[in-house]
C-alpha cells in the first residue's frame, strides 16, 4: 500500500496511547474533523489512512533554490533578484495589512467592531523588518478559527474582569477593604 504525503497510517489505539486521551474523545475528534472536511479516513480491519485534505496549504513543499557560482557570482541562467528598499517592503506590508483588514469586516456583526478591532490590532504586528504581520508568521492560518478562538478567550477575560471588578467599584470601598485586611492580618500575628 503506498502512503502518500499527508496521509498517515494510525488506529484507534495507538491515537489513545500517542495522545493519552479517552477512546471516546479520539472517536469524537476524528468525526469533526471529517464533518468540517479537514481529514478522509479510510478504514479496515486492521489500521485506518488518515489523509489531511489541505496538507500542502498547511505544509507547502519548499523546494531548494539552488544556483550555481562561479569566480563571477551566480550563473547566467539564474539572475539574482535586486534587494527591496525598505519603502517597497513597508508599501507591501501595508496593502497586506490592508487586505487583512478588510478580510476581518464580515465578522463585525457577529464579533462586535471592539472585539474585531483588538484582534486586527495583535494580529497585524509586524516583525522588526515590517515585512511580515504576526498572522503571517503562524505555520497555520484558518481565520474564521482564530477569531472563535479569540472570541471565546475574550469572553473568559471579560467575565473574570467583570467579577473582580463589581466586587468593589469606588476607590473609597477598595481603600477600606485593603485597612480591613491589613487589621486582620495585623490582629492575627
Amino acid at each position: 500500500m503506498v502512503i502518500k504525503r499527508g496521509q498517515v497510517v494510525t488506529g484507534r489505539m495507538r491515537l489513545i496511547q500517542e495522545t493519552g486521551i479517552s477512546e471516546r474523545k479520539v472517536r469524537t475528534c476524528l468525526e469533526k474533523l471529517k464533518e468540517t472536511g479537514e481529514i478522509e479516513i479510510q478504514s479496515s480491519n486492521r489500521f485506518s489512512i488518515v489523509t489531511i485534505c489541505n496538507y500542502d496549504i498547511y505544509q507547502p513543499i519548499q523546494l531548494k533554490n539552488v544556483q550555481q557560482t562561479t569566480n563571477d557570482g551566480p550563473a547566467d541562467d539564474q539572475p539574482s533578484k535586486p534587494k527591496k528598499t525598505k519603502e517597497q517592503v513597508k508599501a507591501e506590508t501595508d496593502k497586506r495589512m490592508k487586505d487583512f483588514y478588510t478580510s476581518l469586516i464580515p465578522y463585525v456583526q457577529t464579533y462586535g467592531k471592539h472585539m474585531v478591532r483588538e484582534f486586527y490590532d495583535y494580529w497585524s504586528e509586524t516583525n522588526k523588518s515590517g515585512s511580515k504581520m504576526r498572522w503571517e508568521q503562524q505555520p497555520t492560518w484558518v481565520l474564521e478559527k482564530r477569531l472563535q478562538y479569540w472570541s471565546q478567550r475574550d469572553k473568559n477575560y471579560n467575565n473574570k474582569s467583570n467579577e473582580i471588578g463589581n466586587r468593589n467599584t469606588s476607590s473609597e470601598e477598595r481603600a477600606r477593604d485593603a485597612a480591613n485586611i491589613i487589621a486582620r492580618l495585623a490582629a492575627e500575628e
